[in-house]
């Protein structure tokens, strides 16, 4: 009895301790929360969004791999993390790829011609 309780608690414990738990924040460069961002683990379909104060909360099976925070307008940021990771504080920075120039182009619409058609009435 004692042996199946402590194999028990073995399992329960390797399987707990092989979960990643990632919580943080996400700001732009004057520190201000940006919400909305994507968080996404690496390679798995694990992944969430930052709240209106920029934090995030996200817990996976995997005990490691590569956290890719993405935002448009702003550089993507690739993070390793373990379950030794603290709190994560993300700063992103604005991309300075601007449009320069946006040419807008249509084409004329082809209208169709109606074909004439008799009706005769009997």
């Amino acid at each position: 009895m004692k042996y199946s309780i402590s194999l028990l608690l073995l399992f329960v414990a390797s399987t707990l301790s092989a979960q990643l738990t990632i919580q943080g924040k996400v700001v732009d460069e004057f520190n201000n929360p940006m919400p909305f961002v994507n968080v996404v683990l690496k390679n798995t379909r694990y992944g969430t969004t930052t709240d209106d104060n920029g934090k995030f909360f996200l817990k996976t099976k995997k005990n490691r791999g590569k956290l890719e925070i993405s935002f448009i307008g702003f550089q993507t940021k690739t993070i390793k993390v373990t379950q030794k990771t603290p709190y994560l504080k993300i700063t992103l920075k604005e991309t300075s790829n601007q449009l320069e120039e946006v040419v807008i182009v249509t084409k004329p619409k082809k209208r169709l011609k109606k074909k004439k058609t008799q009706h005769t009435v009997f």
